[in-house]
């Protein structure tokens, strides 16, 4: 089952495209990639899962960047407490993770009440826990740096079309 949300209406050429952001509840597909989940501690190496229950994994090990490397970066930007601040942030992008579930953004495109088109845009990772931005406002944000709006007008468009000629 999935959460759909209308977060903006656009109308452009006689065309109306309503955008959804669209929550699966289906778990986030990145954690594998970003860590491995581990009941090994391994000092500097591993971070302790913040999500942690007697059922689940108590560490991870960072796949991307490791704990050194991201303390050495913010050694180099002149952070405070280095250590603390990348331990602190591998855990709340682990936390994010675990408790993301896997989003997009759907467009639907119709004209004089016909809807056209039904579009499957940008996929996104969202966690209602871990965030400090509502789904909507997060898919905004999104949608400001990725749009993809003209393809579903495009795709619209292009059934309209195909629906004269049939005509």
């Amino acid at each position: 089952m999935s959460n759909s949300n209308l977060i903006k209406t656009i109308e452009r050429d006689g065309f109306t495209i309503e955008i959804f952001a669209v929550e699966t509840h289906s778990g986030c597909n990145m954690l594998f990639d970003q860590f491995e989940l581990t009941d090994r501690h391994e000092g500097g190496v591993t971070i302790v899962n913040p999500e942690h229950d007697h059922n689940s994994y108590r560490y991870a090990i960072p796949l991307q960047t490791s704990l050194a490397e991201l303390t050495k970066s913010f050694a180099k930007q002149g952070r405070e407490n280095p250590s603390r601040e990348a331990y602190e942030s591998l855990q709340k992008e682990l936390g994010w993770y675990i408790t993301a579930d896997d989003c997009y953004l759907r467009y639907t495109v119709s004209k004089a009440g016909i809807e056209l088109a039904d579009y499957i845009g940008i996929g996104f990772d969202y966690s209602w826990h871990y965030s400090d931005q509502s789904l909507e406002d997060y898919a905004l944000e999104i949608l400001a740096d990725y749009g993809d709006t003209e393809e579903a007008l495009a795709e619209a468009k292009e059934n309209l079309s195909a629906l004269l000629e049939e005509a």
